[in-house]
């Protein structure tokens, strides 16, 4: 009997971005600094039944013949623990991963479409000039052990 899979296409590059900023001021920066027009996108990533939500900023770079979406790697969801006042109760504070194996990262830049190696690089030399980025570097995407969770 024939056995179906999936395979998930590699026509995309996977930027690792490091910094302290929240996710729409690093967009504006990007716009900023970078001749970029990124926009929160109306669809966000859902997981764990709902209950967690990473916001996507997105680039359609009709230029470049590429799509890029801004993605933050971490959320933290507050969880009211119990009603009761004791010891115990009280709110608690979870962080949940986009890509667990790859927790300092703080965010994902996915570039999809037609991509050059030359300009990839020159781009994420761009992204490292601005200030508030500790650094940017390309994710070897065959490392990804959680690649469904880029599938949207």
């Amino acid at each position: 009997m024939p056995v179906l899979t999936l395979e998930i296409p590699e026509d995309y590059a996977l930027v690792g971005i490091h910094s302290a900023e929240e996710d729409y001021r690093l967009a504006f920066l990007f716009n900023q600094k970078l001749n970029t027009s990124f926009v929160l996108s109306k669809i966000s990533l859902d997981f764990k039944n709902n209950t967690v939500e990473f916001p996507i900023f997105e680039w359609e770079d009709e230029e470049n013949f590429c799509n890029q979406y801004l993605i933050g790697n971490k959320q933290i969801t507050n969880t009211v623990q119990s009603e009761d006042f004791d010891l115990f109760s009280g709110n608690i504070n979870t962080i949940n991963y986009l890509m667990p194996e790859k927790k300092k990262i703080d965010y994902f830049l996915k570039i999809e479409g037609d991509i050059c190696d030359k300009n990839l690089s020159n781009f994420v030399a761009s992204i490292n000039q601005i200030p508030q980025v500790l650094s940017a570097y390309l994710i070897n995407t065959n490392t990804i052990k959680s690649t469904k969770n880029l599938i949207f």
